[in-house]
């Protein structure tokens, strides 16, 4: 989202998809579920209500246990891969749904803290890539 400071990720999916298939987050509010719909980079992304991009045409979206690997956006991340992302929820709900073995890897302009605080429920990250280095977590 780049109202929120994140990082555009258009270059990231153009490149990706020469020789993968990608999907998109599409987040419900209603009920703080989301599902990721196929995506193609010459797809049209509008803002939601939220300001967050999604396609104008959104196809069915794939089970999560067919998912290699997941960008997750977030706010910050620590040094053990914890990740603090917008409060909701949303991704620890999906990524619950995942394999264990799905790739989870965040995108960040800023280097990890030392620590962030977690509950029960949060999911770490397996990789952060930020301007200056790729830490792995695992």
């Amino acid at each position: 989202m780049e109202s929120q400071r994140e990082l555009l990720t258009e270059y990231i999916l153009k490149q990706l998809a020469r020789h993968n298939q990608l999907f998109v987050p599409v987040s419900n509010f209603m009920d703080d579920t989301m599902q990721h719909v196929p995506f193609e980079p010459s797809d049209i992304l509008v803002l939601n209500s939220y300001h967050i991009p999604e396609p104008i045409h959104k196809k069915p979206p794939i089970n999560p246990i067919e998912l290699d690997v997941i960008f997750i956006p977030l706010l910050q991340a620590d040094v053990q891969g914890n990740r603090l992302g917008y409060g909701k929820g949303f991704y620890d709900r999906y990524l619950a749904l995942c394999r264990p073995d799905v790739i989870k890897i965040g995108l960040n302009f800023f280097e990890p803290i030392p620590a962030i605080p977690t509950e029960e429920t949060d999911i770490p990250l397996d990789y952060l890539i930020t301007p200056n280095r790729i830490y792995e977590f695992k």
